[in-house]
Formats: structure tokens, C-alpha cells, sequence
């Protein structure tokens, strides 16, 4: 297992800044537990022992910290033919990814579950939730954090109004580009929303002074026709 990277951003991290003790341990230990795409078996029983071999901890205990892992972002389940898997997300932006392949399946080929029955799912033995082969519902949980979930569900309507429509590789996209940009859940929805409030088909960065402020003025004409030429996010209907 390559040796993983802990950066000092943790320490003002909006996210890890949410967690209890135990919770933070876990996700440090699932750091260095996951493969080098940052996924891994979801079985609670399985996570239990990787992580904690020589601890007194119960299945409770590990499935109350995996919701909030997931509640806060940082963490996301998803089933592949009826089995359970974990991703770390926005891995790629703090590890370095040198194997080739995955040893667990993606979560494109699966079903992501949203949080509140995610350690159900994690112990069922059947699949609950069916494979959905058309575009995203808008029902599903696209982030694990509520907020930005409702967030990204007005961007999805906004899109429909302007005939972009979104499919659900398309969200994903866009949820790894916000977290690309910020570590902080408030700003990424007020980067939505500033793409919504100013009709922008992308995602971009916040201007400094809309950091503060969460919400900005429009940008000029000749910002927004460079903004939708030079687009970080500028994703489409057809993948």
C-alpha cells in the first residue's frame, strides 16, 4: 500500500472541522486503507477490521461514523451488483494515483446511496436500490452534504430551463469541479449560485470580494464572454 499524503488544510477544513474524534480517526485510517483510487469494500464488518484490528470498537460505532463521513462530503457509498463500496471523494486532489486500474468498481457502474441509508444498504444482503440506466433523478443525493445537494438540484433545473440538461455523469462531474475549487461546502453553493444568478451554463471560481460575501455583483459583459469561452465546467448532455 503506497504511503499517503495528510495536508495542513485539514486543519481549517470546513468538513473534517465537523467530525467528532472517532469520526476524524476513521477517515484518516480510510485513507490509508483504500486502494489508489480511493474506494473500498463497504461492508461494515470489513471496514471495522481493516481499520481498527486492535480496537474495542462495535459495527455501531463504525456505522454511525461512516453516515457522518458521508453527511459532512467526504465519503460517499454506492452498490455494484448488490455489493457495497466506499469512495473517499475528491481524492485525486490530495493523493497521487499510480496504480492502473481500480481494484474495487467504480461508482459509474453502479448506484450512489444517498446517506440516510447508507449503512442499510451496507448490511443488506440484497440490492435494494435498481440500477437506473436514464438520466439522474433529481430525488437522488448527488454529494452526500444536504445543502449542496439542494444546491446542485436548482442548478439542474436551471440547466433544464436553458436546454442543457445534465446527465447523472455530468453532476458527477460537476461535484468533483467544485470540490477542485473549494474545500468549503458555502462556497461551493455560492459558486451555483453565482452561475445561476448571473445565467452561465459553467461553473467558475468566486471573484475575491464574492467570497466574502457569498453573493456578488454580475460580472461585466466582456467578463461573462470570457468566463463562457475560457469555462472550467462546461459540461453537456452527450458524454
Amino acid at each position: 500500500m503506497p504511503n499517503r499524503i495528510l495536508k495542513e488544510s485539514i486543519r481549517t477544513s470546513d468538513s473534517i472541522s465537523q467530525l467528532n474524534w472517532f469520526e476524524e480517526v476513521l477517515f484518516y485510517r480510510l485513507i490509508v486503507s483504500c486502494d489508489d483510487y480511493g474506494r473500498f469494500d463497504g461492508r461494515i464488518p470489513i471496514i471495522k477490521g481493516t481499520c481498527f484490528p486492535l480496537k474495542d470498537v462495535t459495527n455501531k460505532d463504525i456505522e454511525k461514523a461512516l453516515n457522518k463521513l458521508v453527511a459532512v462530503g467526504l465519503a460517499g457509498h454506492y452498490m455494484v451488483e448488490e455489493k457495497p463500496y466506499l469512495q473517499l471523494l475528491a481524492w485525486e486532489r490530495h493523493q497521487t494515483v499510480r496504480a492502473k486500474k481500480s481494484k474495487y468498481p467504480s461508482p459509474d457502474e453502479g448506484e450512489m446511496i444517498a446517506h440516510e441509508n447508507n449503512c442499510k444498504h451496507m448490511q443488506a444482503d440484497v440490492h435494494v436500490i435498481q440500477s437506473n440506466p436514464n438520466p439522474i433523478r433529481e430525488s437522488e443525493s448527488y454529494s452526500g452534504d444536504a445543502r449542496l445537494d439542494e444546491a446542485l438540484n436548482e442548478y439542474v433545473k436551471f440547466r433544464k430551463q436553458m436546454k442543457k440538461p445534465m446527465t447523472k455523469r455530468a453532476i458527477q462531474l460537476a461535484v468533483k469541479k467544485l470540490q477542485s475549487m473549494s474545500d468549503s461546502v458555502d462556497e461551493q453553493i455560492a459558486i451555483i449560485e453565482q452561475s445561476i444568478m448571473n445565467g452561465w451554463q459553467g461553473l467558475f471560481p468566486l471573484k475575491e470580494e464574492n467570497r466574502s460575501k457569498k453573493q456578488g455583483q454580475f460580472y461585466n459583459d466582456m467578463e461573462e464572454w470570457l468566463h463562457e469561452r475560457e469555462g472550467i465546467c462546461d459540461d453537456s448532455v452527450s458524454d
